[in-house]
């Protein structure tokens, strides 16, 4: 079990305190992390989150965090969010093109193939002008 115990901190600090507890069983490892930021006067409790690896993603965890001089809780944290960052922005993307699809099946307003190659044409020749609408 892990226990985490927040010092006393000036209400104006900010302060990081993060606990990692690895324990294997089965050829896993199973990682708790807890931590705590105290910022502006305020305490944000971030939720504790349970991952199983398998014996070769850990060694790699490993052998990262020591050639980066980063914990193996930073890694997987800066992995998350960049999976996080990627598929948020598939997700828009592809929000984006279905309202595009939903207004050309209104409207049937679309660029002609021949205004989009030349204007393509143009870019390529290193002449800038506004997109063709």
């Amino acid at each position: 079990m892990i226990h985490n115990i927040l010092p006393d901190v000036h209400r104006s600090q900010a302060l990081t305190v993060s606990d990692l507890y690895f324990g294997s069983g089965r050829g896993l490892l199973k990682v708790a992390i807890r931590s705590y930021l105290v910022s502006k006067g305020e305490m944000i409790m971030s939720k504790t989150k349970g991952v199983k690896l398998d014996e070769t993603t850990e060694q790699r965890l490993a052998a990262l965090a020591c050639i980066r001089d980063r914990s193996p809780h930073w890694l997987m944290c800066k992995a998350i969010e960049t999976f996080l960052d990627r598929e948020e922005k598939h997700e828009r993307e592809k929000r984006e093109d279905m309202e595009r699809w939903e207004c050309y099946q209104l409207t049937g307003d679309a660029v002609s193939h021949e205004k989009a190659a030349e204007w393509i044409e143009n870019l390529a020749q290193g002449k800038v002008t506004a997109c063709p609408k």
